[in-house]
């Protein structure tokens, strides 16, 4: 066992030498004392079989801190993980893990780390965030953990994911820079952040563990597998699960030696500024590679001027040229996430991804419809195919649905025990593997919440499809209200962005009925609406 968590620890020492805050003589009692809290640990007490392998990394993770310990909270931390390491219980891990995030919390949104020190935080971050993983592989090992402690397991890795990536964003803002400009102003980059960011808010967490900490996904990050392909009927939670995964595989990339680029692209037909086309991927893909490494922003600048002669748009073949230039960055694996292939109005993708896949750096994570004409060539191309079958989904969708009920959820503490298995029920038996079709379905109890019959009304009147849903909501709409209701969802679909309340609240202060609309300062909306 102590070879491994030398080995472990290895890796994490090397924080304490750039670490240059110091600690009071108080506080360097506390840390002295700290080693009887694990002493038992330490000297290999018994621990159940399960517990002895991942107890490893947790006796890492313990005396990395310890190279960070500088304040009572911290100290507090220690202590627990302390306490919880000498403690024989299987389940030791996922709450240690716990304490991790907790612990990291304090790191990531602490103002006394400075710019100089930056370095380190990441370090350290990507530290823990490598231990939780391995901690996680071994767990996953144990065929006696519950799905409720797998559950709450991959929740506790992700918040610990996401606290590296917080860190990254923040401390990369100065990635974009003036080369970085041009190359978005010369590409017309269109952000795909905005609609992964909009999928993780609306997840419930944990959800999609079956395929985050499967064997394919594993068998993806390591290599083994190069192209993969999640498939599902439309509203199973796909795109969702595609947006998770992109999380997943950028902490990956954090960590990982060599190092990695993620880089995604979702193809969104709610978008209608957005083409659905080849040139728009090799687009979004090149803007990707030049923010994430500033050496290839220049590079890619200098190829431009290759490419562009006057004001002519760049050729098709010039861009591909140049995304494989990108690509043949010695030492630098790249993960392509595409998101809903069958939404593709050009044939060349499917070449275009072929090539992709004969490049030794590149690996391809795809999803689609299963009946979309992608496929065959999607059979074609992949190594594994993974597919969101109704009983997975129905597995997330009673996740999500604890998620509602638990402290804090929209319809906790309007709900007795019988109302939540009442809607536990009806949703799960109705849903078909429909995540979409819940997600609706509970926004309409939500609206009736606190008053049971009406709850009760509402589950035995359930639309069957989601078409159906979305006919009773635009029935709901009053005559009067129908022509701006009309106008909100056409700029709704044709934006070039997001809009905000500000922005529809600006849409209806227009008089419609002249031939061209004229502005009205004056029937703009209450700040209220």
């Amino acid at each position: 066992m102590f070879s491994r968590v030398e080995a472990l620890d290895s890796r994490h020492m090397g924080c304490r030498a750039s670490y240059k805050r110091g600690t009071s003589k108080q506080h360097q009692r506390h840390i002295a004392s700290y080693p009887r809290h694990v002493s038992l640990f330490a000297q290999g007490a018994a621990l159940p079989k399960m517990g002895c392998r991942a107890a490893s990394c947790i006796y890492s993770l313990v005396l990395w801190l310890r190279n960070l310990a500088d304040s009572k909270e911290v100290f507090s931390a220690l202590v627990d993980l302390g306490r919880l390491a000498s403690n024989q219980n299987e389940a030791v891990t996922i709450v240690a893990l716990h304490a991790a995030r907790e612990t990291l919390a304090i790191f990531t949104d602490s103002d006394a780390w400075n710019k100089e020190e930056q370095a380190v935080t990441r370090a350290s971050l990507a530290s823990i965030t490598q231990i939780a993983q391995d901690a996680q592989a071994m767990l996953r090992e144990n065929a006696a953990l519950t799905p409720d402690q797998q559950s709450v397991d991959r929740e506790i890795v992700e918040n610990i994911q996401s606290a590296l990536l917080r860190h990254i964003e923040a401390t990369s803002m100065d990635k974009k820079t003036a080369d970085v400009e041009k190359i978005f102003a010369w590409l017309q980059f269109s952000d795909p952040s905005v609609k992964v960011n909009n999928l993780l808010d609306e997840r419930a967490h944990s959800t999609g563990s079956w395929f985050l900490d499967g064997k394919e996904f594993a068998a993806f990050k390591k290599g083994t597998h190069k192209v993969l392909w999640l498939h599902g009927k439309a509203g199973c939670g796909k795109s969702t699960m595609m947006a998770a995964a992109i999380q997943d595989l950028k902490a990956h990339a954090a960590v990982s030696d060599p190092p990695a680029v993620v880089l995604a692209h979702l193809l969104d037909t709610t978008n209608s500024s957005q083409l659905r086309d080849l040139r728009t991927l090799i687009s979004s893909l090149l803007c990707q590679v030049a923010y994430s490494k500033a050496e290839l922003a220049t590079q890619l600048l200098k190829l431009r001027t290759w490419f562009s002669f006057g004001h002519s748009q760049t050729s098709l073949e010039a861009m591909s040229y140049g995304l494989d230039v990108m690509f043949d960055t010695p030492d630098l694996r790249f993960f392509v996430v595409i998101d809903a292939l069958d939404e593709v109005e050009d044939e060349q993708i499917s070449l275009f991804l072929q090539h992709l896949r004969t490049r030794a750096n590149v690996s391809l994570r795809l999803s689609s419809r299963p009946e979309a004409r992608f496929r065959d060539n999607a059979e074609g191309l992949c190594d594994a195919r993974v597919s969101m079958d109704d009983s997975l989904v129905a597995g997330d969708i009673d996740i999500a649905l604890r998620h509602v009920f638990h402290a804090g959820g929209a319809l906790n503490e309007v709900l007795d025990s019988y109302m939540k298995d009442a809607i536990s029920k009806a949703m799960i038996a109705q849903a078909d593997g429909n995540f979409r079709w819940t997600r609706l379905q509970l926004l309409e109890l939500v609206r009736v919440a606190g008053i049971p019959s009406k709850m009760l009304l509402s589950l035995s009147r359930l639309p069957e499809t989601l078409d159906e849903t979305y006919g009773r909501l635009l029935g709901r709409v009053l005559p009067e209200d129908q022509d701006d209701v009309r106008r909100l969802l056409i700029w709704a679909i044709f934006s070039h962005r997001p809009l905000s309340k500000t922005d529809f609240a600006q849409i209806l202060s227009f008089d419609y009925s002249a031939p061209m609309p004229v502005y009205h300062a004056s029937q703009s909306p209450w700040p209220t609406l």
